[in-house]
């Protein structure tokens, strides 16, 4: 059996005297979607951002890929593959769709895979290609999170944190974009770590959920041990 792509070991972690995070320790496999799930302030966005680096443990240890990566940077994460999407709008505002979208696949050598990608990110969501000259920051919230979402379709990272990625989409949006996590996490073996408020989302598009309450985990379960959106809230 493999060992799991993210790791982390008794984290605490928080905002100067603050803490927030206490003992959490998880693990996610590769190509996996894990749903984590809790009331507003819970400490779940703290959670993401102690992964991604913005905030340094206090205690514990955060592992990806084997590879202990505490020290490293947020751009050092970035060049192994990691990404953050955050609650504010991921996007270059300034820049048209399709320039945003030809940063994210900057990394790409070859020109052909970008194409193909760009391609199948216009396919399958037809409203960037609809607007793709227009200025990102004049596009709504729910289209600036749709781009969001594209961009990830172009550099395919290998581990996302994705934070609230409902936010502002209508209902079918947010079909869409669960679907398309799944669709990712399936072909390019993208393993998902996803905050969000939708529990009945969460949990439909998730391999596993974690619950976090005031900065502890209370509670898992994998795909087949919970079946209502009632149960779930019921662990809190």
């Amino acid at each position: 059996m493999s060992e799991p792509f993210l790791v982390l070991s008794n984290i605490d972690a928080g905002y100067g005297k603050k803490q927030v995070l206490f003992d959490v320790s998880l693990a996610i496999d590769k190509g996996q979607i894990v749903s984590l799930i809790g009331h507003n302030g819970a400490g779940k966005t703290t959670l993401l951002r102690t992964i991604f680096g913005h905030i340094g443990p206090s205690r514990g240890r955060v592992s990806m890929g084997g590879a202990n990566i505490d020290r490293w940077s947020m751009p050092e994460r970035v060049q192994h593959h990691l990404t953050y999407i955050p609650q504010e709008q991921f996007v270059f505002r300034d820049l048209s769709v399709q320039e945003n979208l030809a940063l994210s696949g900057y990394v790409l050598r070859d020109r052909n895979d970008y194409e193909d990608r760009l391609a199948a990110c216009f396919d399958f969501l037809p409203v960037l290609k609809e607007r793709r000259n227009q200025r990102a920051g004049t596009l709504s919230g729910g289209q600036q999170r749709m781009l969001s979402l594209g961009m990830v379709m172009i550099s395919r990272p290998k581990m996302l944190l994705l934070d609230e990625p409902s936010l502002g989409l209508a209902p079918s949006l947010v079909d869409q974009a669960m679907e398309l996590l799944q669709d990712m996490a399936k072909k390019f073996g993208m393993t998902v770590l996803l905050v969000e408020q939708n529990v009945k989302k969460a949990f439909a598009v998730a391999n596993h959920v974690y619950v976090l309450r005031a900065g502890r985990l209370i509670a898992e379960r994998s795909g087949g041990e919970l079946s209502s959106h009632d149960e779930l809230w019921d662990l809190f």
